[in-house]
């Protein structure tokens, strides 16, 4: 984590009370951020860190580190005989059984002058006090309702819990998080009303963190001098070499254990790779041996067009596929991993018992359940991993399975250009231009976003556009500029309206073999509370759109039900054009035949359709 000195962050008001060259002792530093802010200021760290990976990150910056769990450890006798001018504990009390004792303890080990800077989340901030009011209290893995909050503060709280450790309590700053951006779900339409004006108007309604220094008032016990002789000293090494032998063999054991899944996962992937350099050396060999007939053929001048044309034809089919299909594996290795090992749990997952429908549920199109194969406790660890991909530095946001699955697809459509409705950060997007690249094709990638990121790729075309109106960003000028075949990705908000909007608008513009892809409608699935309120969106639409068009789109269930049936974030939504009601075959063969160089310059403004 980067802090910026200026921003108006807990760490960066923690870093302004520290005055340049302290003697700190630093509680709960992470991965050391802070601590390497203060090193750079002359400041000597000594920190207290609970996660051995953690705190051996931290120690490159510290000059001691200890490492050990506060709700266990004294921390008077844990840090000895050593004195500090100011003790830290950033995002630490709340996490602690008893935060007052840690307090009192750590009050013995400040010099006369010596003061504590803490921060604490506000629990009374106003985006808590709407979802309580709607009778709300749902955990998140981080902010205010972190999961592994053991204690919650309000202002009177810090104030009390200060007294309670014996220490004068002189500042209290903010910092300040707007309702909406406070990572709590509740219902918006709320800040609408008298309700959301009153809970507004309210003291700390937009507090998120409270940073206070204190003073003891008192020292809660004698500091420990050098007099009490080398037994004690002797007792604390011992001690600290402890911990640290606990954390180095955690950590060996913890790597060892990585090391042996890498290898299964290279043993399983090693006869793949060999299979496919069989088939490409066999390519190799039919294409010296063509090019030894065409030499032959040419001397004599005898069918030696027929023979160049077989010898492309070859040369593209065999050994070009084989090289694209190795290239394709070694770059999607980690997803194809996880994905085999998931297709070994397909058969004892659709072996579960019928789910009762659920009320709004869409059951099923076309003979075929939009149910997956995977149970709801096998799509949740799967889908918590998709939400940490990342793409080259950026927010990526596929699972194994359709990472794969468009990888299928691009070989086979080889698609001239990619529209994909929900950018997000940015992170797909730029994957959908690399594999165009890959595969020889000329990358032309267009996003559409209401709120879309800064330009990361001059590969990508980043529009600001809403997906309930994509005809004022999409006109008739600029996607007839677009290359053919094309693919297009619906990925905005996974509502029933966003999704039948982007549907409806693109079916005039699919030409036959055009692919149109509706993301995420396995959300329905998904055991957590928080995906109800996308109320099977993606899905009522796909049915719904089928429905109206019944003879122009099909389902590809080879893409669908590649690792069991609907084992894909977009059950029985690959869906490709079938025919082109709206135009001649001369016509459609004639737009296909339109060069990117005679197509009219359209100025593509590089601005998000929403994400969930």
């Amino acid at each position: 984590m980067t802090i910026d000195p200026t921003g108006n962050t807990s760490h960066s008001q923690i870093l302004a009370m520290v005055p340049d060259g302290s003697r700190v002792l630093e509680l709960g530093p992470a991965t050391g951020s802070t601590t390497e802010r203060l090193r750079e200021r002359g400041c000597r760290v000594t920190t207290v860190e609970v996660d051995p990976e953690a705190a051996a990150r931290a120690s490159a910056w510290s000059e001691r580190t200890l490492v050990a769990d506060l709700d266990r450890e004294d921390l008077g006798q844990l840090v000895g005989d050593e004195a500090f001018e100011v003790i830290i504990a950033a995002d630490v009390l709340e996490h602690l059984k008893e935060p007052a004792r840690v307090l009192r303890s750590a009050s013995s080990l400040l010099t006369p002058e010596g003061f504590c800077v803490v921060s604490l989340p506000n629990i009374a901030h106003g985006a808590v006090r709407l979802a309580l009011l709607e009778g709300r209290w749902e955990y998140t893995d981080v902010g205010l309702l972190d999961h592994t909050h053991l204690r919650f503060f309000t202002r009177a709280g810090v104030r009390e819990l200060f007294e309670a450790a014996g220490y004068g309590l002189e500042e209290i700053r903010t910092v300040d998080h707007e309702l909406a951006d406070a990572r709590v779900d509740f219902d918006r339409t709320l800040l609408e009303g008298p309700i959301g004006d009153y809970v507004t108007a309210s003291a700390d309604a937009k507090t998120f963190q409270f940073v206070a220094r204190a003073r003891p008032r008192t020292r809660s016990k004698p500091r420990p001098t050098r007099s009490r002789g080398l037994a004690d000293e002797q007792s604390r090494l011992i001690r600290h070499l402890t911990l640290r032998a606990r954390a180095a063999d955690e950590t060996i054991r913890e790597q060892y254990t990585a090391l042996a899944d890498q290898a299964k996962r290279i043993e399983r992937h090693s006869a793949k790779v060999e299979k496919l350099e069989r088939r490409l050396k066999a390519g190799r060999r039919a294409v010296e041996k063509l090019e030894r007939r065409l030499k032959a053929e040419q001397r004599s001048g005898k069918k030696r067009k027929k023979l160049q044309k077989r010898h492309r034809e070859l040369q593209s089919s065999r050994a070009v596929r084989a090289a694209r299909l190795l290239g394709g594996l070694s770059r999607q290795a980690p997803g194809l991993a996880h994905a085999s090992r998931l297709i070994r749990e397909t058969a004892a997952a659709s072996s579960h018992e019928p789910r009762e429908a659920e009320p709004g549920r869409v059951e099923g199109v076309r003979g075929r359940s939009f149910r997956p194969a995977l149970a709801p406790e096998d799509l949740s660890p799967i889908q918590r991993g998709t939400l940490k991909t990342t793409y080259r530095g950026t927010p990526f946001l596929k699972n194994p399975f359709d990472i794969v699955n468009y990888g299928v697809l691009m070989d086979r459509l080889q698609p001239a250009t990619v529209i994909e409705v929900g950018t997000h950060a940015g992170g797909s997007a730029v994957w959908f231009a690399d594999q165009q690249a890959v595969r020889a094709i000329e990358p032309c990638v267009v996003s559409v976003d209401v709120d879309p990121p800064e330009p990361i790729d001059d590969r990508v075309a980043f529009l600001r556009g809403d997906a309930l109106a994509l005809g004022d960003v999409l006109d008739h000028q600029r996607l007839a500029a677009l290359p053919r075949p094309w693919l297009v990705v619906e990925d905005s908000a996974h509502l029933f309206e966003t999704s039948i909007a982007v549907l409806r608008f693109f079916d005039p513009h699919l030409r036959d073999g055009d692919y149109i892809v509706v993301e995420d409608g396995t959300l329905a699935d998904f055991p957590e509370p928080v995906y109800r309120r996308f109320r099977d969106g993606p899905n009522r639409a796909v049915k719904q759109f089928l429905d109206e068009h019944p003879d122009s789109y099909e389902i590809d269930a080879a893409l669908c039900d590649r690792y069991g049936h609907n084992v894909t974030w977009a059950p029985n939504a690959w869906l490709r054009r079938r025919g082109d009601p709206g135009a001649s075959s001369d016509a459609r063969r004639e737009a296909r035949r339109v060069p990117r160089a005679e197509a009219p310059e359209v100025s593509l403004v590089v601005h998000r359709a929403g994400s969930p």
